[in-house]
């Protein structure tokens, strides 16, 4: 634990460091350069995230597995993340901010004007990660491995009956199955973070109509009104949010490779073939179950504050999540496959690369083409308007170019070996 938590630390201080020299380059580019301040936002979202981190390891010891662990860290960093941002409407409950790390970034956002720079705020952080990490490597050293913290003693065996269960006979559904409370806690943060956005919309278009950001940060037609361009920008959230979810599987697959369930798979009359295709029906339908919870969140936010959604544009953001996880699926799948010590890290790279071109457009007024080159990008606003067919034809390329380069991989690693 100690040496994994050194070993974020410093991986998070030089993605610090190169963030901070981005912004500043970034900021001297723009005529108004502010090195220090950029540094300084810097390495806070650094800490901020090493704290999150300390936290996250620190409640996943309640868990009893690592798919487990995952879900409900994760569960408690999204929850924090959604108070932090509205802490100040849950009246007496506003003590628990000072329990969010968000909250003491919030205090360190040098570059944002009024806000300031509290380095009290940045050693909080530090130190709070540092404690939680220690308390983490504590209890981990207190467990039993692969069960949870405090497990209750068993007095009598149950006696032992063969199940059959017609949802275990495929490999995609016994997926499914195994990971469904990993699938609850993305759908329920993913509904949440959606749902409590379309609840201040009201708010944030009067500030999107005095500064006029829907048109420049969005690229559409300014026929559209505030309000549809605010849904429409907090919908196509369930881009990044499939994609990490991806991300998630792709890390998954290599777990198997590396603990021995996917020899233990292929031992039985599954191809690879076969096995690739399960995995990415895995995936989509995951996707499926996740963005339809969190659209379903946004609906409920929405409703709340009496604000109608398009079933239209809905539907197309349903089915732009959906042929987005097949594409970007088919190619973790492949490279899981290829090279599945770099696999979940190039994709990493990729996601990165393409949600930065897809801001970077807008910013700096390049040719809106440039964003169909994006994965984010490449449907466009669907929303809005009818994704456009290139993106769209690009995606399902992606899909099977993908699956075909992971079937084509897995055949010649099986015949070499």
């Amino acid at each position: 634990m100690r040496d994994r938590a050194l070993g974020f630390a410093m991986v998070l201080a030089l993605i610090g460091f190169g963030l901070g020299a981005g912004l500043a380059l970034a900021m001297a580019v723009g005529g108004d350069s502010d090195p220090v301040g950029s540094f300084a936002i810097a390495f806070a979202a650094a800490a901020c995230a090493f704290a999150g981190y300390g936290l996250g390891a620190a409640v996943a010891q309640l868990a009893a597995t690592a798919r487990s662990a995952g879900a409900v860290a994760a569960l408690v960093v999204v929850a924090l993340y959604l108070y932090t941002n509205v802490w100040d409407r849950f009246g007496p409950l506003t003590m628990l901010r000072f329990l969010s790390p968000f909250y003491y970034f919030a205090r360190c956002r040098a570059l944002v004007p009024g806000a300031g720079f509290d380095g009290f705020s940045l050693v909080g952080l530090v130190l709070a990660a540092a404690g939680l990490s220690g308390v983490a490597a504590w209890l981990f050293g207190r467990r039993d491995v692969g069960s949870a913290l405090w497990t209750r003693s068993v007095r009598h065996a149950k006696p032992v009956r063969p199940v059959q269960r017609p949802v275990l006979n495929r490999l995609w559904s016994a997926s499914v199955l195994r990971e469904r409370s990993g699938l609850a806690v993305w759908s329920a943060a993913s509904a949440a973070a959606l749902g409590l956005m379309a609840w201040l919309e009201p708010e944030v278009i009067d500030i999107w109509d005095k500064f006029d950001l829907t048109r420049r940060m969005l690229q559409v037609d300014p026929g559209f009104s505030a309000g549809g361009q605010y849904l429409g920008f907090v919908s196509e959230f369930t881009g990044p949010i499939v994609a990490g979810y991806v991300v998630t599987q792709a890390a998954s697959g290599v777990g198997d490779r590396e603990q021995g369930r996917l020899a233990l798979l292929l031992s039985t009359p599954l191809s690879q073939t076969a096995l690739i295709r399960q995995r990415l029906i895995t995936v989509l339908v995951g996707t499926v179950i996740i963005v339809a919870v969190a659209l379903g969140g946004l609906l409920i936010g929405a409703t709340v504050v009496d604000v109608s959604l398009d079933a239209a544009g809905t539907a197309r953001v349903a089915a732009s999540a959906l042929l987005l996880a097949a594409g970007l699926g088919a190619v973790a799948t492949w490279l899981v496959t290829w090279i599945p010590r770099y696999a979940v890290a190039g994709l990493a790279i990729v996601l990165g690369l393409s949600y930065l071109l897809a801001l970077l457009v807008p910013m700096f007024a390049w040719p809106s083409w440039i964003t169909r080159l994006s994965l984010f990008g490449a449907v466009g606003h669907p929303y809005l308007e009818v994704p456009p067919w290139g993106g769209a034809l690009f995606l399902a390329i992606l899909a099977v170019a993908g699956f075909a380069l992971a079937a084509v991989t897995a055949t010649r690693a099986m015949t070499a070996a």
